[in-house]
């Protein structure tokens, strides 16, 4: 029998650090509704050196955001991208296909019947990926504690199970065979695991996952053919032994095909789609070690860099254990017979070594149409050596670095009803002193994973280890530390015996749900964003080892507490236009220091999103670009446009002004780099000092830019070069007459010194240059022009020139615009409260130039004390207190600071 498995490296990178990785759009055609949703189950494999995101679609570590193969485990860096499982074959000289690239996905959750069909129901019910560990068996041997998945195995629908019969909780003696029900079994759909009578899960090494999925849930809207009618029965391992140094980063997996069609399946393959990114997806190179049927990513250069790169280059190897028939590669977007393939034809190519037209891959540049023989594996020349891509010619010249896609595939077969095949592949790593140094220990492993596998050694259990015997000592931040608008750091010494380490912090000292930050260091840097509580409350904190995790008693309990000023905005003001100002517009309130909208007249305000204000008889709106995280909620825009930015602090404490001159540039860095007009510039214009513009810089604006009808942004071809309205209508209304304008994306230069000197140096000298931005201060914004109609032509296509839109954040000491910006030197009472509104914990900063007696109270609007924050004396100098709003009425409340006869007060709103 011959087993697959393949996997794929990468890590996406900000886009602040290189340009976003491009994803294909797939193709699609008009189909009737499918019989089965998509499947929604997911699970980690997370037991080990590894942590792999699982899915039941076909796919493996991405499926939309993010890339999700750590290794190792709590390193941050991920070798793995995306890999989608392919089926072809032919029935009838037909071409039929089951794959996809990046979506949408052609395998539903759940088996087959005896006719090869579904239904929608066992989709949903077995919507599922079920994860037993050894330490669970454990567990219930021990307590006879069971956890979901331990007690609803999914023997019924074919997942393999054992009887203990000496109640060691191993699969180990002779009577102890592995058992499958398949279709005309006794219990086959209907049988339940019976763990009291000894029936166990086959657990492979540490940690097995196991699903079912099928071909025929749905439409196959990326291959655009027939289905097959297979079943595909998936099992997915890690040792997780912390004494096994050669595979204690690798996964392991195995596909079970059934063919549950009346047709024999001809000219079958199996094979995976690699989107092999290896830390920094730009730089890589692919080799295909014939030898040992395995495909290998490795850097294309000495240093794998980037936020997101591993530094030293590690080599990555998807191991096909029982055999393959070649491994391709190809290029990403774009055009011609060597890119990402566009539908079955294309992929079913691929996976015959051929190219998109059908040409054969030759040894010798870059394979295509070359002079050389006719290979199936691409560069297995052991680099640097010839063919390699670090020597394409044999004499010494090198590819270009690059993403880098690619797929391996199994020996062709015929596969008749009823028939199964299989396919057992690993996912290795190694990591040397270098590059090439990487891929030779990445060889040792992959003989060392075959011989274990010919063997059986591969597919055996793997005894708990033991925990650490010490829990961690503790070093930074001491207990009781205090920090502001900043991230933490948090140390602690080297445990005996340690593999890792799990820093927990929680809002409660009873660590009930806390947050976990799984590490194989000492030490770990949580951003300002990432507390659980950025409130005066204490944060509490502690760390566990783990030796494979299994964890150490906890340490000591330390408490910190990190106040987080989080960006608000307190207004949204048209300050010039042709005709003046017009604010507060008619219909529009002033209330929660936002100009909002009375949607529907009934005198409240219904959307505290953005202004509407009105320049030459037209009325805009300041939002956010459409997505489904926008609802036309203030919250929402929040989210999407100043929250988890990298210039959150300085929205703390600067405000902004869009002016429209006529003609300005921007451009489009997530699509092509390329400049594009635009009728305004954007500007910082100080910090409470509107008026001076000796501490203004104009910023670097990028736009996301759509063709009119709305057309998919992210595919370079689906622009037009104009910067304006698209086909959508704003969520800030609850009509359909309100259009959106391209996305803007702002960004600070390098260079922040007063003027346009920074933002010169990104625009001037012909293609702009990365390296003079700097962080984004506020995302995705757009103007929506209120009441504008449904299609144009519209009352005007953007605010006349001249109108200058004036964004006002939050400050410390003018919260409410009340006051100096900055409290002077000398100043009396100082106060100042925030969030505003706010609908849970408010930060109350207080403080005076003298030490004194103070009293801070709060309250309601009939001159109730509701709440006494401080009283008694007070040393000079800044103070916090928090304000728990959850017992308060939504309402108007008061914050009164006095000091003899001192007095000073701020309004904070409440809402509900």
């Amino acid at each position: 029998m011959r087993w697959f498995l393949l996997l794929v490296a990468c890590s996406l990178v900000p886009a602040l650090a290189q340009p976003a990785k491009e994803i294909p759009v797939a193709s699609a055609r008009a189909a009737p509704a499918d019989v089965c949703a998509g499947g929604t189950a997911e699970a980690n494999l997370n037991i080990g050196g590894v942590r792999a995101r699982l899915y039941n679609e076909g796919n493996l570590f991405w499926r939309g955001a993010g890339s999700h193969y750590e290794v190792p485990r709590g390193s941050g860096k991920n070798a793995v991208f995306s890999a989608s499982l392919w089926i072809g074959g032919t029935v009838d000289g037909d071409l039929r296909f089951a794959g996809s690239v990046y979506g949408p996905w052609e395998f539903w959750p759940g088996p087959l019947d005896a006719s090869g069909q579904t239904t929608a129901e066992r989709c949903a019910d077995l919507d599922r990926i079920w994860t037993v560990t050894t330490d669970d068996l454990d567990r219930y041997r021990q307590t006879g504690e069971a956890t979901p998945d331990l007690a609803e195995w999914p023997i019924a629908w074919g997942a393999p199970f054992f009887v203990d019969f000496d109640g060691d909780g191993r699969q180990g003696t002779a009577e102890e065979i592995t058992r499958s029900l398949d279709l005309g079994d006794p219990g086959y759909g209907t049988r339940v695991i019976d763990l009291a009578a000894g029936e166990r899960p086959v657990v492979f090494g540490r940690q097995t996952a196991w699903w079912v999925m099928n071909d025929r849930g749905g439409e196959h809207r990326w291959s655009e053919t027939e289905p097959l009618g297979v079943e595909v029965r998936v099992t997915a391992w890690t040792l997780g032994d912390p004494a096994d140094e050669s595979l204690y980063t690798s996964t392991f997996y195995r596909y079970d095909v059934i063919n549950r069609s009346e047709a024999t399946i001809e000219d079958a393959q199996l094979a995976m789609y690699v989107d092999g990114d290896l830390g920094d997806f730009n730089d890589d190179f692919v080799h295909a070690d014939s030898t040992r049927q395995m495909l290998v990513f490795y850097n294309g250069d000495a240093e794998d860099e980037g936020p997101n790169g591993y530094g030293i280059p590690p080599a990555l190897g998807i191991d096909l254990l029982s055999g393959g028939y070649g491994a391709m590669y190809f290029t990403g977007g774009g055009t011609g017979p060597t890119v990402d393939p566009n539908g079955s034809q294309h992929a079913y190519q691929y996976m015959r070594s051929l190219w998109r037209d059908g040409l054969p891959l030759r040894e010798g540049g870059d394979g295509y149409n070359t002079l050389g023989p006719i290979i199936r594996w691409a560069f297995p020349g052991s680099p640097p050596e010839y063919w390699s891509e670090y020597n394409v010619d044999g004499n010494g010249i090198a590819n270009t670095p690059a993403d880098r896609r690619a797929v391996v595939s199994g020996t062709p077969f015929a596969l008749g009803p009823g028939e199964r095949q299989s396919f057992d592949v690993g996912v290795l790593f190694a990591q040397g002193i270098d590059r090439f140094d990487s891929v030779d220990r990445l060889r040792a492993v992959s003989d060392e994973a075959q011989a274990r596998y010919e063997d059986g050694r591969l597919f055996r259990q793997v005894e708990t280890p033991p925990p650490p015997a010490e829990a961690p000592r503790l070093i930074a931040p001491a207990d009781g530390a205090s920090f502001e608008e900043s991230g933490v750091t948090f140390s602690w010494a080297t445990v005996a015996g340690a593999t890792g380490y799990v820093l927990e912090l929680d809002t409660l000292a009873s660590f009930q749900g806390p947050q976990r930050y799984p590490t194989p260091r000492t030490t770990v840097d949580v951003p300002r964003d990432s507390f659980p509580n950025n409130t005066p409350r204490p944060t509490y904190w502690r760390v566990l080892a783990e030796n494979a995790s299994v964890l150490s008693p906890p340490s000591d309990i330390r408490t910190l507490t990190n106040i987080l000023v989080r960006p608000t905005l307190t207004s949204i003001t048209v300050v010039a236009n042709a005709s003046g100002p017009i604010s507060p517009h008619p219909g529009a309130l002033a209330s929660q220091g936002f100009p909002t909208v009375d949607l529907d007249g009934d005198g409240q305000d219904d959307n505290p999103v953005a202004g509407v204000q009105q320049t030459n008889g037209t009325q805009w709106l300041f939002a956010t670009g459409n997505s489904g995280a926008f609802d036309g909620s203030y919250a929402s825009f929040l989210n999407r446009t100043l929250l988890n930015r990298t210039g959150g602090v300085n929205l703390s404490t600067y405000d902004f002004e869009v002016r429209f001159t006529g003609t300005s540039f921007a451009f489009r860095r997530f699509q092509d780099e390329e400049v594009v007009e635009i009728p305004f510039e954007i500007w910082n214009i100080g910090s409470g000092t509107p008026d001076d513009a000796s501490d203004d810089y104009r910023l670097i604006p990028a736009i996301l830019d759509y063709t009119y009808d709305g057309t998919v942004a992210g595919n370079t071809a689906n622009t037009d070069g104009v910067y304006g309205f698209y086909a959508a209508d704003s969520p800030v209304s609850p009509l359909d007459d309100d259009p959106v304008t391209d996305w803007i994306y702002w960004y600070n230069p390098i260079d922040t010194s007063p003027g346009q000197d920074g933002y010169l140096a990104y625009a001037n000298g012909g293609t702009p240059e990365l390296s003079q931005v700097g962080e984004e201060v506020i995302g995705r914004t757009t103007f929506v022009g209120w009441n504008f109609g449904v299609a144009p032509p519209y009352p005007a296509d953007v605010p006349e020139p001249g109108t200058v839109f004036r964004i006002t954040t939050l400050k410390r000491f003018n919260v409410t615009g009340e006051g100096p910006a900055e409290a002077p030197a000398g100043a009396g009472l100082q106060l100042a409260v925030g969030p505003n509104p706010a609908s849970d914990v408010v930060s109350v900063w207080y403080g005076m130039p003298s030490s004194g007696e103070i009293q801070l109270a709060v309250y309601d609007v009939l001159g109730r004390e509701v709440a006494v924050l401080a009283a008694g004396p007070l040393a000079a100098g800044e103070h916090v207190a928090p304000l728990e709003t959850a017992s308060l009425s939504a309402g108007v409340y008061v914050v009164v600071l006095a000091s003899g006869v001192e007095r000073t007060t701020r309004t904070i709103t409440v809402i509900r």
